[in-house]
């Protein structure tokens, strides 16, 4: 049997999550958001510090949310639900049903198996794209993935290494379902959610990425802080990491996620740079221009951060990594003011 849903309008974007949920929201909901206003709503930032020893790199730092996809249909009211299923053939089985009945399904996996991605030496098991048809004569999925806008051709197995790799974090098939598609929730009031469980998120205040991070990674002992605690121990240990043998492919993938691997550049903090700007006009009482300035600040942090990390990488020297240690205090205090601001603002508008 072949299906293609043929009707589904893939806009390439920045990023892998906010791209597909734009392209389900607008297929769905009839909903036209930008990429950058849906990966504000859905609460987008975040920090994730995590060490598993046995991962490769053996530790990640991240700097979204895990539920923004959720997030951002929760905000503006919208049934939209994702499931987890340990059972790989039924999980395969659940989405290709999907498939027949005509509907686009988020999945999400390791890019590195993906076989017309070519990453090779990257896992990231946190990588979004969307099932849109399947042909069990050649063994092929058809997915719609953020980086062409033409649907890419994916077999079986390697789709199925995707959802479920044999690693320490993985998404254990989850895929996602629009149960409904009305919009119950006003622009205004989604934007209200959101920045709140933005900063709630990044202040310590709800532990949610937390929560899921340990989810993932349940089989092998990890150490997990998020937001600006996760920040405060990457300042905390990053001198420490000249003591760990595989340090330089640590640093290399630090830089990368930081700038490089699909978040629109800063980690994410240009995204939510545009989200803020463009929602200026809407709550001109709480998102004003130094929030924004606070939010571009953050984003340049990050990005010289990347930079540097990089040239530690191809050559270590102490005032190399004197200079990290610094400008990861320099971005741990920028993202305190920025969510600090936006957390006084809302309390202030109550």
């Amino acid at each position: 049997m072949k299906t293609l849903i043929e009707d589904y309008r893939n806009v390439p974007g920045k990023h892998c999550g906010s791209t597909a949920m734009k392209n389900l929201l607008s297929y769905y909901c009839n909903l036209e958001l930008s990429e950058a206003e849906v990966f504000g709503l859905g609460s987008g930032p975040d920090f994730i510090y995590i060490s598993v020893e046995a991962s490769e790199p053996p530790i990640l730092t991240l700097g979204r949310n895990m539920a923004m996809e959720t997030d951002v249909c929760q905000a503006l009211g919208i049934d939209y639900r994702e499931t987890i299923d340990l059972d790989s053939e039924h999980a395969w089985s659940s989405v290709r049903q999907e498939i027949l009945e005509g509907r686009p399904t988020m999945l999400m996996g390791d890019s590195y198996y993906l076989d017309y991605r070519g990453f090779g030496s990257h896992h990231f098991a946190g990588h979004r794209f969307v099932l849109v048809g399947f042909n069990d004569e050649t063994e092929q999925a058809y997915v719609a993935d953020r980086i062409e806008e033409t649907i890419e051709s994916c077999s079986y197995k390697a789709l199925s290494a995707s959802r479920n790799p044999p690693l320490p974090t993985s998404s254990y098939n989850l895929w996602g379902k629009f149960h409904g598609t009305r919009v119950n929730k006003s622009i205004e009031e989604a934007l209200l959610t959101a920045l709140a469980k933005a900063s709630q998120r990044m202040l310590g205040n709800d532990n949610f990425t937390q929560c899921y991070m340990k989810m993932a990674t349940a089989s092998h002992d990890a150490q997990i802080a998020t937001g600006v605690q996760g920040l405060e121990l990457f300042y905390q240990e990053f001198m420490g990491w000249r003591e760990i043998h595989n340090r330089t492919q640590i640093l290399g993938y630090s830089s990368n996620c930081i700038e490089r691997f699909g978040n629109g550049g800063g980690n994410f903090r240009r995204l939510y740079a545009e989200f803020l700007q463009s929602s200026k006009s809407l709550l001109p009482d709480i998102i004003d221009d130094d929030m924004i300035q606070q939010s571009l600040n953050s984003a340049e942090a990050w990005t010289n951060l990347s930079q540097s990390l990089h040239q530690l990488s191809q050559n270590e020297t102490d005032s190399q990594w004197t200079a990290c240690h610094a400008q990861i205090k320099t971005v741990l205090d920028t993202e305190q003011t920025l969510f600090e601001n936006i957390d006084s603002k809302l309390s202030n508008a109550n």
